[in-house]
């Protein structure tokens, strides 16, 4: 037996474990994350499905739904690949593995980079949070964007299909690519919390709910189990148009920030390590 075959063995043994445990504590920290690591391309964005912790890939067969490069990135935040663009298109959606995140008394923290483009023709877009099939308005829950017929041109969420409530964050633009974190605490016997920041300084850590530049106290059911990044489909000869990015779902504000799936960055360095070895195998 050659010399150098221990060390395979031993390389193959101690990354594939190391690779088990940290695969495990992301998937345990951060519910879902996807950041568009797919080829660019037209009309290609369609039953892509990389990321994690959704049952399937992306889901749309509407408008114009893109992979576009450059991707988005942010300070402080861990981005990787292109970005998606959605025009014309109510529904590009995935559904989330564990069902929705939010059981009993808990909370969930959500983050994407988003912009609207194109031309301001008056018509929604976000990305909007479903409990139950994305094509029956009722199921609607929330939306982080911009409703129909708004001229604020604002960052900020609306409750429900009718997007009522509207809450705005001042100051902000939907033309500008900003990063887009929110806050949900879920009550078991009452309705649940909602906050939301526009452009955080993610190097001050996790923000207070008393900076939050819009927020909901106990007012709507924001249970979700499916996500929809949407661009206004056509009326009246307008539509709308948007970038999204780093979509990101975890169980605290920490999630957000970690680099998502070290165990792929590890599993290469454990192919890179059995390559080398059996060279020196072969030499030897």
């Amino acid at each position: 037996m050659s010399s150098a075959r221990p060390f395979v063995y031993f390389f193959s043994a101690f990354f594939a474990f190391a690779a088990m445990i940290i695969g495990s504590n992301v998937s345990a920290a951060l519910i879902a994350f996807d950041s568009f690591d797919y080829d660019a391309g037209t009309d290609n964005l369609n039953g892509k499905n990389g990321g994690f912790g959704f049952t399937a890939g992306w889901s749309g067969t509407a408008g114009v739904q893109e992979v576009r490069t450059p991707g988005s990135t942010y300070p402080g935040l861990f981005t990787l690949g292109n970005k998606a663009f959605i025009s014309a298109s109510n529904q590009n959606f995935r559904t989330l593995t564990s069902g929705n995140p939010g059981a009993g008394d808990s909370t969930i923290w959500i983050s994407f980079i988003g912009q609207r483009v194109g031309a301001n023709n008056v018509r929604f877009f976000g990305l909007s949070f479903y409990e139950g099939d994305v094509n029956t308005s009722a199921n609607e829950r929330f939306t982080i964007g911009e409703n129909s017929n708004n001229n604020n041109d604002q960052w900020g969420v609306h409750f429900t299909s009718a997007g009522t409530p509207r809450l705005d964050v001042a100051g902000t633009s939907v033309t500008t690519e900003s990063l887009l974190l929110a806050r949900i605490d879920y009550h078991a016997a009452a309705n649940d919390d909602f906050y939301l920041w526009v452009n955080p300084d993610l190097s001050a850590g996790e923000p207070s709910t008393a900076t939050a530049g819009a927020s909901s106290v106990g007012l709507q059911n924001l249970a979700f189990d499916r996500l929809s990044i949407r661009g206004g489909t056509l009326s009246g000869g307008n539509i709308g148009e948007a970038n999204y990015d780093e979509i990101r779902i975890g169980s605290t504000f920490a999630d957000l920030l970690a680099v998502p799936e070290p165990s792929s960055l590890l599993l290469a360095f454990y192919v890179a390590s059995c390559f080398a070895c059996l060279r020196r195998s072969r030499r030897v």
